[in-house]
Order: structure tokens, then C-alpha cells, then sequence
């Protein structure tokens, strides 16, 4: 489906990371990059890792973004939610 840039957990919570990057001076800015398309595939990810490691669909997750431009940094949580 894809790739999912990190995979952590937060407490009883799975966190998946999408990491955007511009560079200082882009025309668009990270976020504007996370389009539906995107999410989507990014939600077929989210499935089929969580059924690659045998984890019940029931399990809290979540997706956060990353979101770099230039040297600024922000983090995003629950993009999907």
C-alpha cells in the first residue's frame, strides 16, 4: 500500500508518523502535501500493518504528521481522527 515513516506507541495507543518535508522557501508548505489520496493510502498502510502483526482492529491508534518547513517544525496529532 505504501510506507508509514514511523510506528511507536503512546501508552495502549499505536502511533503511526507521517514525516512531511519542504525546504525553506517552497512554494507550499508541508501540510498541504497530506491530500486525500494520500490519507487514503496511508489508511490501507495503517491496515495492513496492523494486520501483518496480528494486532485485533479494535486497537486504539492513531496518525500524527510532522510537518517540516525549512527550520520550522510542527507535529500535527490525530490527522485522521
Amino acid at each position: 500500500m505504501g510506507e508509514i515513516d514511523l510506528v511507536c506507541w503512546n501508552g495502549d495507543t499505536l502511533v503511526f508518523v507521517e514525516v512531511r518535508f519542504r525546504r525553506k522557501g517552497a512554494l507550499v508548505q508541508a501540510g498541504v502535501s497530506l491530500t486525500g489520496k494520500k490519507l487514503c493510502r496511508l489508511r490501507g498502510s495503517i491496515s495492513a500493518y496492523m494486520a501483518s502483526k496480528g494486532l485485533p482492529m479494535d486497537t486504539p491508534w492513531r496518525l500524527d504528521a510532522v510537518l517540516i518547513d525549512g527550520e520550522r517544525m510542527e507535529l500535527v496529532e490525530n490527522i485522521i481522527g
